[in-house]
């Protein structure tokens, strides 16, 4: 399974999120903090149908994230597929539960198979 292509990490600040806004796109992100080798450490992975930058605003100033990464998806049900794929790669310390999918669907999770 293929993780897909994220972008950043870029800091979780209101310029940060301004900068990488895509208006009415779903996406999948991952907000985490980069450790002490430079490396970004994922602490949870989520997504959005539309209005990525608004709901990233809501993080700022979070004292456990600092940075995100996102990657933007030309439905709801690819955001979906990329927060399952980006949830099992990174297997990020604060998403604890799987991905759910959105209510009336029947997705499956590409690298296990839960609906």
């Amino acid at each position: 399974m293929a993780m897909p292509s994220l972008v950043g990490p870029f800091p979780l600040t209101p310029t940060g999120i301004n900068l990488n806004q895509a208006p009415g796109t779903p996406a999948a992100y991952c907000l985490g903090t980069i450790g002490a080798d430079g490396r970004f450490m994922a602490g949870y992975v989520g997504r959005v149908d539309d209005g990525l930058a608004a709901h990233l605003r809501s993080y700022v100033g979070s004292k456990q994230y600092d940075v995100f990464m996102y990657a933007l998806a030309p439905s709801p049900q690819r955001a979906f597929v990329m927060e399952c794929q980006i949830h099992h790669g990174f297997a990020p310390c604060d998403s604890t539960t799987h991905p759910v999918r959105p209510p009336d669907t029947d997705w499956a999770c590409p690298a296990c198979g839960k609906f």
